[in-house]
């Protein structure tokens, strides 16, 4: 595998230079304004090098772009118009660092090759239904990939697709143009609604809907009023979370079947950290272009928090003693001892101190502590790790207005960027991590828990 470095050439005659742009294909910006005759689109085949030169070369400067195009012989790039050419050389400029020239490139040898379109399709295979490698990569002729060094990224890759037909001559094949053009414009559209700020929320959620619609079972999955309300929060976390303007988004990667941006600066859950997030789209065989936007659900202490009666709550991970829990509770129908003699420590008026893990059962809850029992007494105080909701008729406690008996619905209403099936969310504090977990049966809510576990 060898790298082609991209340097000036000398100033020359016209036909000089028309003889080194067939040899060596890349020059500078000059070279093209002194060019008379173009090369004649019925002139021999460019070699691979040769039609790689020009292409980074435009990529480097847009001025050339229309001599350029018209460098290309016909049948290297059949049914690419101008038009389609000038706009996929431009979104190819952008990718890691728009404004860093290639410096270098470089054909994958076949192994390499191979191994890094294998990556595209197990990819693209994830995501959405595929053919097989050779039916998904087949409308584009023998695919070859060339690696891209640009002069302030040289440790980051970034790629570009050459196409070769049955006699082994390179071209530009239109369906891959077509194909980036498109999963690049959708994208493109996706962050237009999402970040305009002529575009009212309402205009915004409405098109975000749509195209949620659009998603691999998503409409047979969610009702409207979920996806309407999933679009509601995507809106929403850009509008509060994404501290990066549109501009400052990088495109990482980009080809025929997916694309890869990455949004520099995204605050964290709890507002205190900026940290970089991507989003991504793939286009299936059916020309359908589904975006991956991994939206985190924002998670608060409510869903630790047991709503137990008209302002008073009962919080996972806090400190209660046996009184306080009596006042809320009443007496509990059965106290059980789960793990006795955790721990035993005795003062220095030797009073012991004894650990214990206990459960405590009333109507409608179970509870679970590790609690410290003092000098014989039946009085504790310790930490509450575990809430259990438990069908009863005649009472009922909530976790974050959901109780036993709702609709499964009622979850995706109240946490809509969680996933059909997937109930557990988790809650970080200072003081550890707790999940709460929501099972279904039947389409109705069977078992809420709250569990303390480690971080």
């Amino acid at each position: 595998m060898r790298k082609i470095r991209i340097g000036k050439l000398a100033k020359a005659s016209v036909a000089a230079m028309l003889t080194v742009v067939l040899l060596l294909g890349i020059a500078g910006c000059s070279f093209f304004d002194k060019i008379q005759n173009r090369i004649d689109p019925r002139a021999s085949i460019l070699s691979a090098p040769e039609l790689m030169r020009l292409i980074v070369n435009a990529i480097n400067d847009d001025s050339m772009i229309n001599d350029i195009y018209e460098s290309i012989p016909e049948s290297q790039r059949t049914d690419v118009s101008f038009s389609y050419f000038s706009y996929y050389i431009s979104i190819i400029r952008q990718i890691e660092v728009g404004d860093s020239n290639v410096v270098e490139y470089e054909f994958l040898d076949s192994e390499e090759n191979k191994v890094h379109l294998d990556k595209i399709y197990n990819k693209l295979c994830q995501v959405t239904p595929s053919a097989t490698f050779e039916d998904t990569f087949q409308p584009f002729g023998d695919v070859r990939t060339v690696r891209l060094i640009r002069e302030k990224e040289e440790d980051s890759d970034s790629y570009f697709y050459i196409s070769f037909d049955a006699n082994g001559d390179a071209y530009l094949s239109s369906a891959w143009i077509m194909n980036t053009i498109e999963v690049y414009s959708y994208m493109q559209h996706y962050f237009t609604m999402l970040t305009d700020d002529s575009t009212d929320v309402s205009k915004k959620t409405e098109g975000i809907s749509l195209l949620l619609k659009n998603k691999r079972g998503y409409a047979n999955t969610y009702s409207d009023e979920i996806i309407e309300a999933k679009a509601r929060y995507t809106v929403d976390f850009y509008s509060l979370k994404v501290r990066s303007n549109p501009d400052q988004f990088i495109l990482r990667s980009i080809n025929a079947f997916m694309i890869d941006y990455e949004i520099p600066e995204v605050y964290s859950t709890d507002g205190k950290t900026l940290y970089p997030r991507h989003v991504m789209a793939f286009r299936s065989i059916k020309s359908e272009i589904e975006i991956i936007d991994d939206i985190p659900q924002m998670i608060d202490n409510n869903v630790i928090t047991v709503n137990v009666s008209q302002g008073q709550l009962i919080r996972c991970g806090l400190d209660y003693d046996s009184s306080a829990i009596q006042r809320l509770f009443g007496k509990p129908i059965k106290m059980t001892v789960l793990t006795d003699n955790i721990s035993v420590k005795e003062d220095d008026d030797g009073v012991e101190t004894v650990e214990k893990k206990i459960g405590l059962q009333y109507k409608g809850i179970y509870l679970v502590f590790d609690a410290f029992f003092t000098g014989g007494s039946n009085d504790w105080i310790g930490e509450l790790t575990s809430i259990t909701l438990v069908q009863n008729s005649q009472v009922s406690y909530s976790v974050c207005d959901i109780k036993l008996g709702d609709a499964e619905e009622s979850i995706l209403k109240r946490f809509p960027m969680i996933e059909y099936g997937q109930y557990v969310l988790s809650y970080k504090s200072n003081s550890g991590k707790c999940n709460l977990e929501y099972k279904v049966k039947d389409g109705k809510i069977t078992d809420i828990t709250i569990k303390e576990s480690e971080l």
